[in-house]
C-alpha cells in the first residue's frame, strides 16, 4: 500500500486542474505539464528529463513544482534556484494583493529531494512549492489519507499560481 494523497497525489490534482485551466484560458506562453516518475529513487526521472529534454531548456521561462500542497498552514515552503529569484518577487507581489494572502513564501536554498532540483542545476529559473501545516507529520506514512489531507488552501494557491504563469515576463 503507498498512501499518499498528500505527497503527492494533491500536486497531481492541481496539475490536472491547472491543465483544464489553461487549456480554456491559454496564457501568452506555452505551458508544458510534466508528471515525472522516480523521484524517490534519487530524481532518476526529473534528471532523465534535464539531461534529454524535448525543448531546450533556455527556452523555460519558470518551471514551477507543486508538491504536498494538501495542506493547513498559512506558510509557503519554497525552494527556489538562483536564477529563480525574480519569479519569487513577482509571486509574492501577486500574494500579496490577493483577498486572502498567504502569511509567508517562505524560502529556501534548492535541496536535492524534488524534481526541480535537476532543472535548477542547469540554470533554469526553478520554484518547488509545498504548503506546511498539520498534514506534514504523515509524511511517507501509511497516514497520507483522504482523512487527513485539507483542501482549504487549495483555491488561493490555485489562484496564485494561474496569475504567475498569466502575467510572469
Amino acid at each position: 500500500i503507498f498512501n499518499g494523497a498528500n505527497d503527492n497525489s494533491s500536486g497531481t490534482a492541481m496539475l490536472l486542474n491547472l491543465m483544464r485551466h489553461f487549456k480554456l484560458n491559454p496564457p501568452k506562453y506555452s505551458v508544458m505539464f510534466i508528471f515525472f516518475d522516480a523521484e524517490e529513487n534519487n530524481l532518476l526521472g526529473s534528471f532523465f528529463y534535464a539531461d534529454n529534454p524535448v525543448l531546450p531548456l533556455e527556452n523555460i521561462q519558470y518551471f514551477v513544482e507543486l508538491d504536498m500542497i494538501g495542506d493547513n498552514g498559512n506558510n509557503i515552503y519554497c525552494q527556489i534556484s538562483d536564477p529563480g529569484e525574480e519569479g519569487l518577487a513577482y509571486l509574492n507581489k501577486i500574494n500579496s494583493s490577493m483577498e486572502n494572502p498567504f502569511a509567508k513564501l517562505d524560502r529556501h536554498p534548492m535541496d536535492d529531494y524534488a524534481d526541480h532540483y535537476p532543472f535548477g542545476l542547469k540554470g533554469v529559473p526553478a520554484i518547488y512549492i509545498e504548503l506546511d501545516g498539520d498534514a506534514n507529520k504523515n509524511y511517507h506514512s501509511p497516514r497520507d489519507t483522504f482523512e487527513n489531507f485539507y483542501s482549504n488552501n487549495y483555491n488561493r494557491l490555485f489562484t496564485l499560481v494561474t496569475k504567475f504563469v498569466e502575467g510572469y515576463r
